[in-house]
């Protein structure tokens, strides 16, 4: 594929030529116009079928690169614009389809995959491939970074950012147009916008129950409810602000409320008295393995100091990074609190070493 991609830059006269598909070969191939039947250059043919082969279509040449586009070559192109979720056209290629044949992304349902995330990056693909700044995403049944972006730039072109604003990144923006557009409950469904399909597609994507067909019924609200559980949001059951982030990004909402806070800077006597103030219960520091060495992550005898005596009733919780093949994290936390004389009662938290999603607590008593 990579090869194939150098040889269109070539034919098309790009001269720093790689690997990279990127906007610059988009609009390259697009000045050339479709790519298809008529297209003079028998090369760019030649690379096209090419293409198609190393994607699985018959392009009606057994094999060979003839430089001649017939009807069996179309028939092929309109099967791989149907796997990837595009209307079938009489038509060559354009630059987003050229790309998408020369990507190694696959279009059909991979082992592993699930059908429901097939669709939703189908629905993607066939709604929004015409906006500047959407790609097509592969249609393979499984969740990708590439898969993420494309829902934050759907719902970004949903509540009405043009072209160049929206950015596939979770802002201001995008937040205010989903507490004024993307309100959504039970009864709910899409007619001219498509914000129930994209707010089921979110949960699907985050592994929970429910149909992707734009209405908002009793099997959307539970999921939301039983997500929103999860995520520590009230259980409202309808699609409000800080279920949508959370659905979207992994950091959720910023300005959410909470009362767990992980800073990068030292917990000074009064930093911590300020977050006491503000509702924060839970302060997260690093025992061990301290990210880059950051000397503000660490814990330090004046957090757990505040925390046991002079702010009675929080308590902090660590992360410890999972250290495969070596030491147990747990017994190496348990000697890093030991070397700082942590206090009697002191509540540390720590992930699993059987799954890194979940947290669990430990009492840890000086001795």
């Amino acid at each position: 594929m990579y090869a194939l991609t150098r040889a269109l830059q070539y034919e098309l006269g790009i001269t720093a030529r790689s690997d990279n598909f990127g906007s610059g070969t988009i609009a390259a191939v697009n000045a050339v116009a479709h790519i298809g039947a008529g297209t003079a250059n028998d090369n760019l043919i030649r690379i096209a079928q090419g293409g198609t082969y190393c994607k699985g279509y018959d392009v009606g040449t057994a094999g060979e690169l003839t430089g001649a586009w017939g009807s069996t070559a179309q028939t092929a192109l309109n099967r791989l614009r149907s796997d990837i979720g595009l209307a079938s056209r009489t038509s060559g290629l354009d630059g987003k389809l050229f790309k998408a044949l020369l990507t190694m992304d696959a279009y059909t349902l991979l082992s592993g995959g699930d059908a429901q995330v097939r669709a939703i990056q189908r629905a993607l693909n066939g709604r929004y491939v015409e906006r500047r700044d959407f790609f097509i995403v592969p249609a393979d049944g499984h969740m990708s970074r590439d898969l993420q972006k494309a829902m934050l730039l759907a719902v970004q072109y949903e509540i009405g950012m043009a072209d160049g604003v929206a950015n596939g990144n979770f802002g201001p923006g995008t937040k205010a147009g989903l507490e004024s557009q993307a309100a959504l409950s039970l009864g709910d469904s899409d007619s001219s916008t498509y914000f129930v399909h994209l707010f089921q597609a979110g949960l699907i994507s985050n592994g929970y129950s429910a149909p992707f067909n734009g209405i908002f019924d009793a099997t959307t609200a539970t999921s939301t409810r039983s997500f929103q559980d999860f995520a520590a949001l009230a259980q409202t059951g309808s699609a409000n602000v800080y279920t949508w982030a959370s659905l979207l990004v992994s950091t959720g909402d910023p300005d959410r409320p909470g009362t767990g806070v992980d800073t990068s800077t030292t917990l000074t006597d009064a930093r911590m008295a300020a977050l006491r103030t503000a509702g924060y219960t839970h302060f997260g520091r690093y025992i061990f393995n301290t990210p880059n060495s950051h000397p503000g992550k660490s814990l330090k005898r004046v957090s757990w100091r505040l925390s046991s005596s002079t702010e009675a009733g929080s308590f902090q919780f660590s992360r410890p990074e999972v250290r495969t093949g070596r030491t147990s994290h747990t017994s190496a936390a348990r000697t890093s609190l030991r070397r700082r004389r942590m206090p009697h009662g002191l509540t540390r938290y720590h992930r699993t070493r059987s799954s890194t999603s979940q947290w669990t607590s430990m009492q840890w008593t000086r001795r």
